[in-house]
């Protein structure tokens, strides 16, 4: 992601808007655009305007995942985007199946 900082401590949340290494940028309060970090750009921090993260990886074609059951997977970055958001969802009662 965009090399960033902010006051919040350890976050470690993530959208699932977009599957893994996505080109759409980061929306974080601080941030600086480089090729190492990927793409973001500045929210307001009078209004704490949007903020998302997007799950990135320099894993070549996507990302680790860890899912709520432990296991841990590759997830690509070719994933439809329509699985992406129902895997981040617990109550959409979406049927995903293998991906």
């Amino acid at each position: 992601r965009g090399l960033y900082w902010d006051n919040y401590g350890g976050n470690i949340f993530f959208s699932t808007e977009f599957p893994p290494n996505t080109d759409q940028p980061d929306a974080i309060l601080f941030c600086k655009n480089d090729t190492i970090h990927g793409p973001c750009v500045r929210t307001s921090n009078g209004d704490r305007g949007r903020v998302v993260l997007y799950a990135r990886s320099r894993h070549i074609g996507g990302a680790h995942g860890l899912l709520a059951d432990g296991a841990v997977r590759f997830i690509s970055e070719n994933l439809d985007v329509n699985i992406c958001r129902a895997i981040g969802t617990r109550a959409g009662d979406e049927v995903v199946g293998e991906f």
